[in-house]
């Protein structure tokens, strides 16, 4: 499984807008916030860093059980079509949710989406 490290943001410099991560807290069973890129930062309404997940993603409860079976998985999830709708926002497209590792090999929700 890959860690957050093996990510060279150099070569995926042309994604970085719409990239975005969580970090898992298993005390709290909630995600929290870490990077987003400019367009999903626009999307959002601001940064998410230190944000819980739930906090910003209220709209869809769906979601955060989603993201909690990719990471206790084995899992990915793959997303197509209206991903997000809060306020008068709104984003179509693909969503993507992976796994990763802090250096064991397993999930441990040390990073990100």
């Amino acid at each position: 499984m890959p860690m957050w490290q093996d990510i060279r943001p150099a070569k995926i410099k042309a994604e970085l807008p719409i990239v975005w991560s969580y970090r898992y807290d298993v005390v709290q069973d909630e995600f929290i916030g870490g990077l987003a890129g400019d367009a999903i930062q626009r999307l959002l309404g601001g940064p998410i860093k230190n944000t819980r997940f739930r906090q910003v993603h209220n709209a869809d409860p769906h979601f955060f059980n989603r993201a909690k079976q990719v990471l206790f998985g084995p899992a990915i999830f793959l997303g197509r079509g209206l991903l997000f709708r809060q306020r008068d926002r709104q984003c179509y497209g693909e969503r993507i949710i992976l796994p990763f590792s802090s250096g064991d090999g397993r999930a441990d929700g040390s990073s990100g989406n």
